[in-house]
């Protein structure tokens, strides 16, 4: 499987070359950059088709384009899976498709879904998304030009599967406004490729496992990873620290392995819940001794948790910690979320 790719949607390619361009840049490669702009400084008068925008990006490794709403039901049904990021246009309407059109994908889609979903034929594709059980609020973003003040058709049915409101804070892309623009390039597409690397930890949050804010640390922590100065490796550290108690408390709550007692009574409060009660060294020391943690996975909890304390506890410089310290911290973390995974998985999770 590859390590996941962009899935972009939007109706009006041939018009939008140049926001392809400012967008997706640093994902292009030389000749799609010139093929996209040699269809932008055409002077023929023919234009450029959707179809025609589209085949330029065929070899693209990141990045795989849909302009037709039966293309894109088609994409989404059947390959979703390849996807680490989402990015739909809400109305995909300027290229009518008929209702046979899309029951030829989509046998189940009812003459009332057609003309409840016209002209925000997107609201469909995120409830579907939704109900394959994907983490929308980290994956998928809608560009709209209605704001995120209207309602979704189906938005009762959205709010059942995802937390809707903290969506519609964060995952609206409201078109014309430079602010979401430069938030949809700069914090969301241009940092895909490093986040696409770590993929198979990514499954944690795609499930729900794991929350939002969670995700939001170890993306954090991805993305400074190389950088050495001791405010940001003590921030690192703080980050890996509440991962990591973040993951013991999803293991108590989700499953049977941390019996109430462990879970109920800690030494501490934990730094994101002020009423959590976790007590890591027990808890810790439980799933040794009944050998539901072992091997690498052993110093990726204990060791890895236990020198993220002592950043915290006395600051990077003191610890002499470097940048090294924050790769160990990371890639430590990650062995960390594999045995979760596979111990989610083990306990019948979904």
């Amino acid at each position: 499987m590859s390590a996941g790719k962009i899935l972009f949607i939007e109706d009006e390619l041939s018009k939008n070359v140049p926001n392809l361009l400012r967008l997706f840049e640093k994902h292009l490669s030389s000749t799609e950059k010139n093929s996209l702009n040699a269809i932008e400084n055409d002077t023929s008068g023919f234009g450029a088709r959707n179809e025609d925008v589209k085949a330029i990006f065929k070899e693209n490794p990141f990045l795989d384009i849909e302009y037709s709403f039966p293309g894109a039901l088609k994409t989404v049904s059947e390959k979703h899976d390849d996807y680490f990021l989402f990015i739909v246009d809400r109305n995909l309407s300027s290229l009518p498709s008929t209702l046979a059109d899309i029951q030829a994908i989509k046998p189940s889609f009812s003459e009332n879904m057609y003309s409840q979903y016209m002209e925000r034929e997107g609201d469909y594709l995120l409830e579907l998304l939704a109900t394959k059980g994907i983490n929308c609020c980290s994956s998928f973003y809608f560009m709209t030009a209605y704001g995120k003040g209207e309602a979704l058709r189906n938005e009762e049915a959205i709010s059942k599967l995802i937390s809707f409101d903290a969506f519609k804070q964060s995952n609206f892309i409201e078109k014309g406004k430079k602010e979401d623009f430069l938030r949809l390039r700069d914090e969301i597409i241009n940092d895909f490729r490093a986040l696409a690397t770590f993929r198979e930890i990514f499954e944690v949050f795609k499930k729900g496992w794991l929350d939002n804010d969670t995700r939001k640390k170890f993306v954090a922590s991805i993305k400074d990873m190389d950088n050495w100065q001791p405010a940001n490796i003590d921030t690192n550290a703080m980050n890996v620290r509440q991962i990591l108690e973040s993951i013991y408390d999803a293991l108590a709550k989700k499953t049977t392995l941390i019996p109430a007692e462990i879970y109920k009574y800690g030494e501490f409060k934990t730094l994101q819940r002020a009423n959590g009660d976790l007590k890591m060294r027990s808890i810790i020391g439980y799933l040794r001794d009944k050998q539901e943690i072992s091997g690498v996975q052993l110093p990726a909890t204990d060791l890895i948790y236990s020198m993220a304390s002592e950043i915290m506890h006395i600051g990077s410089i003191k610890a002499r910690a470097s940048k090294y310290s924050n790769h160990a911290l990371v890639y430590g973390l990650c062995d960390a979320i594999l045995w979760f995974k596979s111990k989610m998985v083990e306990q019948g999770c979904k």
